[in-house]
């Protein structure tokens, strides 16, 4: 349905019984946690002739868990004696007592826990011995509780959407390259994938969050580098792929701050051999380094890249 928040699809239900009623005007659902939409509580049913409405609809299993919700509003301005209000039983059972439906406002009833053990279930919405008008009822829905055997979302899929929505939409902003930096930065400096298998798969941003927490930078280099790299550089170099996998855009930096801060980080304190020493200044570098380039991402005096 177009104007629904909740993305639902709603349809039309008939019953020789019922009589069709309308409302051109608004139905406020503010307050409302379901939020129907208006052109849903501007229609509504009552019965034909007396005093009782009922409806039923049947559930796969009698196993299946349910929940109801129930949608009213009065359209007419009620004056005088006049009253509407009605109790609603389910299968026979009192579910709720004395209902008055607001005007030109959206309410309703829902379950909090839910109910099983029928095939069909049947609620009836029977006029009090005090109201002077028959049920009504605008909308009804009905939902089915599904046990989850395993993860709702697969990391995978996280990619797909992101690719998805891209392609659609192509609003992926310079600050979304700048979290995947990151996340690459990150497994550069720890040689590890960006999903670390064991129990849960944790993601290597909790990993390393753990680790920055007891301030081990022992636990979050590659170890593959025995400890063979600078720990105020390795600090540093960290510290930059953290911010640029920061929750929110806005507390992200840009490219180009990312790359002022690594040549930073990168340029080497001291160097035993001058020609043993790349400077990340542009694209210059010694001819004896560039060889060794793939190594790793620090080294204990060489900057490198894997």
């Amino acid at each position: 349905f177009p104007d629904d928040p909740y993305d639902r699809v709603w349809g039309p239900l008939t019953d020789p019984s019922w009589a069709n009623l309308s409302s051109t005007s608004t139905v406020n659902s503010s307050g409302n946690m379901f939020e129907p939409p208006s052109a849903v509580m501007q229609t509504a049913v009552t019965p034909v002739s007396g005093s009782q409405l009922a409806f039923s609809w049947d559930s796969v299993s009698p196993d299946d868990e349910l929940y109801t919700i129930l949608h009213f509003a009065e359209f007419q301005k009620l004056t005088g004696n006049a009253m509407r209000v009605f109790n609603i039983t389910r299968n026979g059972d009192l579910w709720y007592t004395s209902y008055k439906p607001r005007y030109r406002w959206a309410g309703g009833m829902h379950d909090i826990v839910p109910f099983k053990g029928s095939s069909r279930y049947e609620y009836v919405l029977n006029s009090t011995s005090d109201s002077t008008l028959p049920p009504i009822i605008n909308a009804f829905e009905v939902y089915s509780l599904m046990q989850l055997t395993q993860a709702a979302t697969d990391s995978g899929d996280v990619s797909c959407l992101c690719f998805i929505r891209y392609h659609q939409n192509y609003q992926l902003t310079e600050k979304s390259d700048v979290y995947s930096f990151g996340v690459v930065l990150l497994e550069l400096i720890t040689g590890r994938p960006p999903i670390v298998p064991g129990p849960g798969n944790a993601h290597i941003l909790k990993l390393v969050a753990t680790s920055v927490s007891r301030g081990c930078i022992e636990e979050i280099m590659d170890e593959t580098l025995q400890g063979e790299y600078d720990a105020t550089s390795a600090w540093k170099i960290l510290d930059v792929a953290l911010r640029c996998t920061a929750g929110t855009g806005s507390q992200r930096p840009t490219m180009f701050e990312v790359v002022t801060q690594l040549k930073s980080c990168l340029k080497p304190e001291i160097a035993s051999d001058r020609s043993d020493i790349i400077y990340i200044e542009g694209s210059n570098m010694s001819q004896e380094i560039s060889s060794e380039m793939g190594t790793s991402l620090l080294g204990p005096t060489v900057p490198s890249i894997r």
